[in-house]
């Protein structure tokens, strides 16, 4: 693994907890864990785990409906 996507995948791993917090913004969260927007955030969340921020958030948070929404959107 290069080095840039080893910082990356730890970036998103260290994103996911926080994600599971729906009080705090997903622009928020990017620019915590050291990406430069939501917009770079998103494509590399989406690359690496293959599902959006927003996606993945729902499937943690509701009981499965909201995610269903957020992947047919």
């Amino acid at each position: 693994m290069r080095p840039h996507d080893y910082v990356l995948h730890r970036r998103i791993e260290r994103a996911k907890p926080l994600l599971t917090d729906t009080s705090v913004p997903i622009g928020t969260i990017a620019l915590r864990v050291g990406f430069r927007s939501a917009a770079h955030f998103a494509t590399a969340f989406g690359r690496i785990t293959g599902v959006t921020p927003r996606a993945w958030r729902a499937s943690r948070t509701d009981d499965g409906d909201a995610a269903d929404r957020a992947l047919a959107a």
